[in-house]
């Protein structure tokens, strides 16, 4: 019986916007760099996924994208103090808002169901983001809790630990196909990918597919019929 959803946090519950791009486009006018932003921030969330899998022993985030920007000033042979550039970034994490479509539709699942965080992300900026909707969670777990990232099954291993249920009573919903739906596959999680920007997407093993938190709260009815036949 479905007794519990949790959410991964950016993309799935709260926007990021251009943010990132944005101060990628600051740290580059800062540095007097002509080179693209967009570009730039590509290859840094490439690098941001690579550091954040490759660690031997954990760090946080903030000292992720330290590293992540020590290694493109290298690629780019910038000559300056990443550390003094690294700011606009750290900056972006902060101010970030629900989608539209969350607080309203996770009152109304919060009736059935224990609603819990999973994030892959600092702890301060994410508490600062949801701000005064910590309500509507029972429980916020970061990589900087759980001492590990997803999609590391030591990361959902942690998670489920804390909140005390089995694999079979929680369903887990997220936007990214590898941190969220292969790695709550590879722990043996039903989960749901939110594809908020209808991108086109093939061969994706998710329990199942929505565009908005409407769509999720179908899923839940049909998991309650499911369960009460």
């Amino acid at each position: 019986m479905l007794k519990a959803l949790i959410f991964d946090c950016y993309g799935t519950l709260i926007s990021t916007g251009n943010g990132s791009v944005e101060a990628t486009k600051e740290i580059l006018n800062n540095i007097g760099s002509n080179l693209d932003p967009v570009e730039f921030y590509r290859k840094w969330k490439e690098l941001h996924k690579e550091h954040s899998r490759q660690l031997k022993h954990f760090t946080n985030e903030k000292n992720i994208f330290i590293k992540d920007l020590k290694v493109l000033f290298k690629i780019h042979n910038i000559k300056q103090d990443h550390k003094i550039h690294i700011e606009p970034m750290l900056n972006s994490l902060y101010g970030r808002k629900f989608y539209n479509d969350v607080v309203d539709n996770i009152n109304f699942l919060k009736k059935d169901y224990h609603i819990f965080i999973a994030s892959n992300s600092d702890t301060e900026p994410l508490l600062e983001n949801i701000g005064n909707e910590c309500y509507l969670f029972d429980g916020i777990y970061t990589s900087e809790i759980l001492k590990s990232y997803k999609p590391s099954k030591i990361f959902f291993d942690k998670l489920m630990k804390k909140i005390k249920y089995r694999k079979e009573e929680v369903l887990y919903i997220g936007d990214s196909i590898e941190d969220d739906i292969i790695g709550s596959n590879n722990f043996g999680i039903m989960n749901v990918l939110i594809n908020r920007d209808n991108k086109e997407i093939y061969d994706i093993k998710a329990n199942y597919i929505i565009n908005n938190f409407i769509e999720l709260r179908l899923i839940t009815d049909c998991e309650k019929r499911r369960n009460s036949t």
